[in-house]
């Protein structure tokens, strides 16, 4: 018995289809390329993101120097003003040192006088007491 032929008539199939290969190997590359384009689109943002941060660090850095720069100066007049003072101080401590120096040589010159104070006040207690004693007398006699 033979075999009929059927009247659907099977082509091969090729082992390797060109056409095949091709689209499975562009649909690959459409995936990586994909992957890459998402993966440079979140680096985007993220660079973006880090400029506006570097924008607003920058901004403060600019703050910083202009404070910075306003304290130098600040410290500068304080400089100029204490260095002032501290000439000022040299002169009240070469005043005092000076009056202190007056005072020691005159200490006694005033002791003198002290004593001599001293004296002249009981001359005037033995005096006043002399002419209350003269007055109660006179005034006894009246």
């Amino acid at each position: 018995m033979k075999k009929k032929k059927s009247a659907k008539t099977k082509t091969p199939t090729p082992e390797y289809d060109p056409k095949r290969a091709q689209n499975v190997i562009l649909e690959k590359i459409y995936s990586e390329i994909k992957t890459i384009n998402e993966g440079y689109s979140a680096l985007s943002e993220k660079v973006n993101g880090m400029d506006k941060t570097l924008r607003g660090l920058d901004s403060n850095s600019f703050k910083t120097e202009m404070g910075i720069q306003a304290i130098k100066s600040q410290t500068g007049t304080i400089d100029i003003k204490t260095d002032r003072i501290e000439k000022e101080l040299d002169t009240v401590k070469m005043a005092v040192m000076e009056n202190s120096r007056e005072v020691k040589a005159n200490s006694p010159k005033i002791d003198d006088l002290n004593i001599k104070v001293d004296r002249v006040e009981k001359k005037v207690d033995t005096v006043t007491t002399g002419h209350e004693q003269r007055i109660q007398k006179l005034e006894a006699v009246r």
